[in-house]
């Protein structure tokens, strides 16, 4: 069986150019002790995304991920952190080291958070953001509930509003930073061996901040096709269901045709892909982009009796 599952240091490298690699690379861990609470760190959070965690295996390993975080944070002095915070863009092994010292030098921030933990069993109305948790003071925080095991009931959101509180406020802070975070989130949520949907709804939350919250650029581009491509090897093990109707490449050609998935014109879109070098691009990424071109040409042509084809925003 296939794992669509990464490793615990998956570099993110975008180029001036606009093109990605995603490779295995370590971001030169200061020390066997820090190296040590990064594997901790990363196996604690796997647990959220095993299909066989249940609420206690959930618990203890939110617990288990504070504590490497605790020994991360004991292991970096603070100019590695910074070295390592200022890298955190582009490596997981980094973000972690990022959220780490940030978590122990801002701690409060992290306990205001647990109020929008959907979790709480005596909590029936999550309360409303507050603006200063929308600020990028608080942005690590945020990724750190979207990556911990024990924040954000599921099942909870099923029946309640259509964004968790960390997806929210990630889309609104708005920093290409996270950018890693979520694809590493899509990519460890879209598994292969999901033959019951189970992570369906928490595949649309990181498309969703990158289509309707943040603007249009190469950036984000390039996660959406570094999605994309994951969801195809999905549906290549899986086939189609109820929840995978659509072909995974839909949600390109959208950002073109005004369909409704990105909050921004598709105009907007269709000047980044435009301009967007494909060269270095995987076959089939340089195919999806091509084939939105085209569909976006043939939205602009004129009409029989005048105007242009529906969907295009001017």
């Amino acid at each position: 069986m296939i794992q669509l599952t990464i490793g615990v240091t998956v570099l993110f490298v975008l180029s001036a150019a606009g093109n990605s690699d995603w490779s295995v690379a370590a971001p030169d861990p200061p020390s066997a002790k820090a190296q040590t609470a990064l594997v901790r760190a990363f196996a604690a959070i796997e647990v959220g995304f095993d299909l066989q965690s249940g609420e206690e295996d959930l618990k203890k390993a939110s617990a288990e991920l504070g504590r490497a975080l605790d020994l991360l944070a004991d292991s970096v002095d603070e100019a590695t952190a910074q070295r390592l915070t200022a890298v955190e863009a582009r490596d997981m092994s980094a973000k972690l080291v990022a959220i780490a010292w940030d978590r122990r030098r801002h701690p409060e921030r992290y306990r205001e958070l647990k109020a929008y933990d959907g979790r709480d069993p005596n909590l029936r109305d999550l309360p409303p953001l507050k603006k200063k948790h929308l600020t990028e003071a608080y942005r690590l925080a945020w990724e750190y509930c979207l990556l911990d095991p024990g924040t954000d009931d599921r099942e909870y959101w099923k029946g309640g509003p259509p964004d968790p509180p960390a997806v929210e406020a990630l889309g609104k802070i708005r920093n290409d930073a996270s950018i890693p975070t979520l694809v590493y989130y899509f990519r460890h949520v879209c598994r292969d061996d999901d033959k019951n949907d189970k992570f369906i709804f928490r595949q649309s939350w990181p498309l969703r901040v990158l289509t309707f919250y943040y603007p249009p650029s190469e950036k984000s581009l390039v996660a959406l096709l570094e999605c994309t491509s994951w969801k195809k090897r999905q549906w290549a093990k899986l086939g189609t269901s109820y929840y995978r109707e659509e072909p995974p490449e839909e949600l390109i050609y959208s950002l073109v045709s005004g369909n409704g998935y990105s909050g921004y014109s598709s105009a907007d879109w269709l000047k980044i892909m435009a301009a967007f070098p494909r060269e270095r691009l995987p076959v089939e990424q340089r195919q999806w982009l091509e084939e939105a071109l085209k569909r976006a040409e043939r939205l602009r042509r004129p009409r029989p009796g005048g105007g242009q084809e529906p969907g295009l925003s001017p």
